[in-house]
């Protein structure tokens, strides 16, 4: 017979291991008690597990070890915490003293409607053994002090429970014998009640509660939703925790109960905040919605403990991945709904695994988490494998809150439940403070400002403003997540007609002189001076861009189009000898660029005024028309460039198109075949996936980066090094593609470097944009500051300075010794943090510096000219900087990388390359004099020739008479002549009888 593990719930009934796993003897059953317990076995597993209860050894054990063992499998069962207090009473068969142990047994096994696969379970955890003797399991560990409190009294705790008890309703916290029963209230506090609805009996039977248990509960009061309603409209609470038992019985496992009785208590009482703490539904994620859609304020599911101990914690109808699925789903359904899980700590989890059940939690969206002691309601329940001490929950509230949790409580005394009015509501209405007062200064600075947002801001087809209001694109302020204003939304139809538009341009964008082109770009460049103030506080605000950096972005975008102006009037062509052998004698050639066409335009969310620039100034200048689509997230100053383009009369009907618009609506900005180029900014992930889908369009893409530095150890200024570092690092939020990620220092000079870099990092100043001292503002959303803080977390490295988040700003923040495999060590992170690399040889720190899968540019600091000549020989990337970090970049450079940095140049004069396609024309024996031998039917006639045209023109036309053999002399053709027929008169003519006329060397 296979040897068997068999798990005893109840023996915690005397203090000892939680699981006994029997390695026990099977022998022949021999004992009446198995077939009173357990009936006529069924399946061969059944039959072992009968064989080793009714060995006698066994069977011993299990009486002696557990003696109430059985008494946990009847319903309604409530144990005594008192010493002198030992009876136990079930709902068919009452135990006295005068029964003997075995009948007792026997008869509470027979009031049961539990089965086999309630003890038989997979093998417990390692560390759960039996150590004889039995006497060694008494050893209880003893209740410390900060865990011990007094029991709730008074009249308004009287009142609620009499109220709870006339209206047949129940309190969780009574019925699990929670040491937290209790309502709170006062001047300081929140008034907090937790009840429990659809009855007092769980289908489940986890080893922490001691909630009853039943397969078949009773049946649901269809009153109790009324009732509910009408006890928590008299208690004057302001915040209420409802609960239920799970109801696996229940075809919708009680979600449509449990959803009427949350629309009435807001109907009843809407100002009252209400917390749902529910159970999985069986999985079922159709009643999670129906709960989450249910108007409560706090969708809460409790995964209770780690991974590892779920099934030795919970019911083995629960399960981790399946709470996960439950909170997850709830999020997806309603974005808006505060979601809240809770972890008790004591069962033997390690900090590694707690850490992790965190981290899942915020996988799935959840924004609140408590951490509690477990405390055994009563001996039959789990025993308590440690009691976390105070210091300990306070270091999980400290990392609750740095992983990104908006809200953590975590204490001894700390339930899912427990005071949450208090902590959480007080936590809220701090934050709401906050955020008001955050606004209300916000709003000063703008009253402040010359300038105010409309309502709504046009895109522009054809060159014409367009406002619509139909799927208006919202604009939130990205400091207050605030809605600013709306620009309106072009649709696949505007597209294809934007794109229809610009390709008939193409002709008359072609013919505009130099001069046209420098005028259109010259005068764009001063209204975008004259706005500066206006475009500064819109990039301000829709991009969360320090308004001191913003104004140097629109300053940067009036150099770019003033560049631009220069370079439109120096389209110079070549004239190239193209003689290079004797069989290609006398050919000469002149290249022009002439304009590729219709280029489209995507443009991405952190530069959008210079960006744009970067794309539109060189598309003007080459004569080319175009399409724009900018980020969807900030359309607004998109749309400033589109008004400021419209005013000008030179530019032809037809010849832009600026259309902000949903990813939704983008493919045609690539994949439409009268797009003739497509020019790309973003990441590597979408603009590789664009380049696929524009065929054989010409496509340049300006890509992502995790820029290098390198501070040699020959650095003579590290302090100007350490300086320029921050800068890069942290300028623009670190939303830029060669924002500093890494910096690879020499080992003579790392620690000072890193304890000059903690220094100024630590005086930067966060907050605002609006404000003049404010350097870093918020991310472009808080998901990427969650993104960020998560990729911080998970890298492994050691957090020298910042790591914090306050919404969606991410602090300022430097690491080391963080894992080059993690997301932060191999990915461009976009965001404020960069890491220290210690390195000890130059050749080395190159080849780290390629080991990477970017390649954008690249800074050194060092005041040796090999190393950077060897640097600028061996770096993979498209632009090396000596002491310089390599977020520098000048508007007229050849700017872009290799790898998946990307493909081409921008840069004025380099985009202007791309937007234009070479052309040659050829021509033989140009300014040569030349024979032609005459033939019949050829005449020559002659046409005025300017004085000094030593390449006199001719035309030859045929002619019905004979012609001779033409010499044009040399002498002549050098000194030139007044007409035509002066040329003629030198040339001698032989003609040959019947010859027949022919042009050789022309």
């Amino acid at each position: 017979m296979k040897p068997v593990s068999v798990t005893c719930p109840l023996s915690s009934r005397l203090p000892g291991p939680t699981h006994v796993k029997a390695s026990l003897t099977a022998g022949p059953p021999s004992n009446s008690l198995a077939k009173s317990a357990f009936g006529d076995p069924t399946t061969a597993e059944e039959e072992d597990v009968k064989d080793v209860f009714t060995h006698p050894t066994n069977l011993k054990f299990f009486l002696h070890a557990c003696p109430v063992f059985v008494a946990f499998r009847r319903k309604k069962t409530e144990f005594s915490e008192e010493r002198n207090a030992s009876t136990a009473v079930s709902d068919a068969t009452p135990l006295t003293q005068n029964v003997s142990r075995k009948e007792q047994l026997t008869a509470a096994l027979n009031n049961s409607d539990y089965t086999l696969d309630d003890f038989i379970t997979e093998p417990p955890p390692a560390t759960t053994t039996i150590t004889p003797p039995i006497k060694k399991l008494m050893n209880r560990q003893r209740l410390p002090e900060w865990l011990k409190t007094t029991v709730p009294s008074g009249e308004n705790f009287k009142d609620l429970k009499k109220s709870l008890r006339s209206l047949g309703l129940s309190t969780v916290c009574e019925e699990a014998k929670c040491p937290n029963i209790g309502w709170g209230g006062g001047e300081d506090r929140v008034a907090t009640a937790t009840i429990m609805i659809m009855g007092d009996t769980c289908t489940r039977a986890c080893r922490f509660c001691s909630v009853k248990t039943s397969r078949a509960p009773p049946p649901l009061d269809p009153e109790e939703p009324e009732k509910t309603a009408h006890a928590i409209s008299q208690w004057g609470v302001d915040y209420i925790v409802i609960t239920t038992v799970d109801r696996d019985d229940l075809e919708d496992s009680g979600s449509t109960h449990f959803e009427k009785t949350v629309r009435l208590i807001k109907e009843r009482s809407p100002k009252i905040m209400v917390e749902c703490l529910t159970g999985d539904f069986k999985g079922d994620l159709s009643c999670v919605e129906r709960m989450a859609n249910s108007g409560m304020d706090v969708f809460a599911h409790n995964v209770e403990t780690v991974e590892s101990l779920q099934k030795w914690v919970r019911d083995r109808r629960a399960g981790y991945q399946q709470s996960m699925s439950v909170l997850r789903h709830a999020k997806k359904v309603n974005p808006k709904l505060v979601t809240k899980s809770s972890i008790m700590l004591g069962h033997g989890e390690t900090d590694e695994e707690v850490r992790q059940t965190l981290k899942d939690l915020l996988d799935v969206g959840v924004d609140c988490v408590t951490l509690g002691q477990y405390s055994q309601p009563t001996r039959k329940h789990m025993k308590v494998e440690e009691y976390v001490t105070p210091e300990k929950f306070q270091y999980w509230k400290e990392e609750g809150e740095r992983m990104g949790f908006k809200y953590v409580a975590s204490g001894p005394l700390v339930r899912s439940s427990y005071r949450a009015g208090e902590f959480y509501i007080k936590n809220i209405l701090k934050r709401q403070e906050e955020e008001q007062l955050k606004h209300a200064n916000y709003l000063i600075l703008l009253v402040r400002t010359k300038y105010s947002l409309k309502d709504l801001y046009p895109y522009y087809l054809a060159g014409r403003a367009v406002l619509s209001k139909e799927k208006a694109i919202p604009v939130h302020d990205k400091y207050t997540n605030k809605v600013a204003t709306h620009v309106s939304h072009a649709d696949d139809n505007v597209i294809r007609q934007a794109i229809q538009a610009g390709s008939k341009a193409e002709r008359s964008m072609h013919e505009l002189g130099s001069f046209e082109r420098k005028e259109i770009l010259m005068n764009v460049a001063a209204e975008l001076k004259e706005r500066n103030e206006e475009i500064a506080q819109a990039l301000a605000i829709e991009v969360g861009k320090p308004i001191k950096d913003s104004r140097v972005e629109v300053l940067r975008a009036v150099d770019t189009f003033t560049y631009a102006a220069e370079e439109s009037i120096r389209r110079n062509g070549e004239f190239n000898e193209l003689d290079i052998s004797a069989r290609n004698k006398g050919f000469r050639g002149i290249t022009t660029r002439f304009p590729i066409g219709l280029v489209s335009m995507i443009v991405p969310f952190n530069f959008p005024v210079n960006l744009a620039a970067h794309k539109i100034a060189p598309a003007i200048a080459a004569g080319c028309p175009f399409v724009m689509k900018p980020s969807e997230r900030t359309p607004l100053t998109a749309s400033l460039l589109g008004d400021i383009l419209s005013k000008q009369k030179l530019l032809p009907e037809g010849a832009f198109s600026i259309l902000p618009t949903s990813v939704e609506h983008a493919k045609a900005f690539s994949e439409d075949e009268r797009i003739k180029m497509v020019s790309f900014t973003g990441s590597a992930e979408i603009g590789w996936k664009v380049k696929a889908a524009s065929g054989k369009k010409k496509v340049t893409l300006e890509l992502g980066g995790d820029a290098a530095v390198i501070v040699d150890e020959d650095t003579d200024d590290l302090n100007l090094a350490a300086d320029r570092i921050v800068f890069g690092a942290f300028y623009q939020s670190g939303q830029s593609c060669i924002s500093v990620q890494r910096i690879y220092a020499h080992e003579k000079i790392y620690d000072s470097l890193k304890e000059k870099l903690i220094e100024k990092t630590k005086k930067i100043k966060k907050g605002n944009p609006l404000e003049e001292e404010t350097f870093l503002g918020p991310l472009i959303t808080e998901n990427d500051a969650k993104r960020v803080e998560k990729w911080v977390n998970e890298s492994k490295g050691q957090i020298l300075v910042g790591g914090g988040r306050e919404g969606p700003i991410y602090d300022a923040t430097i690491v080391e010794g963080v894992d080059p495999k993690s997301d932060l060590g191999c990915r461009e992170v976009f965001g404020p943090v960069c890491y220290l690399i210690k390195y000890n040889d130059f050749k080395t720190v190159i080849d780290q510096v390629n080991n990477s899968a970017f390649g954008l540019q690249a800074g050194i600091f060092t005041t040796n000219i090999n190393k950077a000549f060897y640097a600028y020989d061996r770096l993979h990337v498209g632009g090396v900087l000596i002491n310089e970090i390599p977020s520098a970049r000048v508007d007229s450079q050849p700017y872009g990388g290799i790898k998946d940095s990307g493909l081409g140049r921008e840069g004025v004069k380099y985009a202007m390359e791309d937007m234009t396609e070479l052309k040659i024309m050829m021509m033989k024996n140009i300014g040569q004099l030349w024979t032609v031998r005459s033939r019949p039917g050829l005449e020559v006639e002659a046409m005025s020739v300017d004085e000094g045209d030593v390449e006199s023109r001719c035309r030859m036309r045929t002619a019905v008479n004979d012609a001779k053999d033409i010499q044009v002399d040399e002498d002549h053709a050098d000194e030139g002549s007044t007409t035509a027929a002066s040329l003629i008169g030198s040339i001698s003519t032989t003609t040959e009888e019947g010859g027949s006329p022919s042009v050789e060397d022309v």
